[in-house]
């Protein structure tokens, strides 16, 4: 039976090496998608376990930012502040954040050498 990424020519079947090279280039795609979806779920596993260190406000403005892809303008209206005031509480929280990193190094690393091994 004939796939798709096969042409006959004269009774010979060729496979087209532009649809191989596609269709290669898609899984790759998928792969990597999948990848980062893993990191995703990972950083924000993390960020919900050690949540109780972030004030809600914090974590809700990371979360919109990061997370929703919100604008400061946005989140400004939101939380009924200035996008000035959003973007210092977001340093803010990402500092914190980078506190926390630094506490957990540990546990962080395993997650990603974990990450590397599947």
């Amino acid at each position: 039976m004939k796939t798709k990424d096969e042409i006959t020519i004269d009774g010979e079947t060729y496979v087209r090496k532009e649809n191989m090279i596609i269709k290669s280039l898609r899984e790759e795609r998928n792969r990597l998608v999948k990848e980062i979806y893993k990191i995703d779920e990972i950083i924000w596993t993390s960020l919900k376990k050690h949540r109780v260190q972030l004030d809600k406000r914090s974590y809700l403005i990371l979360k919109g930012r990061l997370y929703e892809k919100k604008g400061y303008e946005k989140m400004g209206q939101e939380f009924d502040v200035t996008r000035e005031r959003i973007r210092q509480l977001e340093e803010k929280a990402v500092d914190h954040l980078d506190d926390m990193i630094e506490d957990n190094e540990e546990e962080i690393k395993n997650i990603f050498s974990k990450l590397e091994s599947d």
